[in-house]
């Protein structure tokens, strides 16, 4: 029975240290739980996607991007004139909380826009993991011949 004990205590003591490794700023992880791409953002994959590309085939790629992710799912598409918004949803891997992330797709003159939004259904606090959530996808998106290298 002891050794039952000592073994949860092990798994109990390794996830939060895997968890503590992840968080890269602890003022705004435990108080934050939204991220959004920006062109200032220091961190580059922070900042929005630009492709000459025109917005069926930007959209074509988010949705591949989003199909070979895992754990995430396209969960709505909501169009409008000179934009389309992509809603997804990212399921955490260890407690399995839900994250809603929305890529905004939208044709500003000859050039093709992406930027994102990642919101925490649930906490105070995201432990990092929304902004994560973004460069995962926009990693992704990267990868693909329609966004221009920047």
């Amino acid at each position: 029975m002891t050794w039952l004990l000592a073994a949860g205590a092990l798994i109990a003591v390794a996830g939060i240290a895997s968890v503590a490794v992840q968080v890269e700023d602890w003022g705004r992880d435990l108080s934050t739980n939204v991220a959004r791409t920006s062109p200032e953002a220091s961190d580059s994959l922070l900042r929005p996607l630009q492709s000459r590309a025109g917005i069926e085939q930007v959209a074509a790629a988010v949705r591949d991007a989003v199909s070979g992710l895992p754990r995430w799912r396209l969960a709505e598409e909501q169009r409008a004139d000179s934009s389309l918004v992509l809603r997804c949803e990212r399921r955490t891997r260890l407690f399995r909380f839900i994250d809603d992330v929305e890529v905004l797709i939208e044709q500003q003159g000859a050039v093709t826009i992406v930027s994102a939004v990642s919101r925490s259904r649930v906490g105070r606090g995201d432990l990092g993991q929304n902004p994560r959530n973004i460069r995962q996808l926009f990693s992704a998106l990267r990868g693909n011949a329609v966004f221009e290298v920047e």
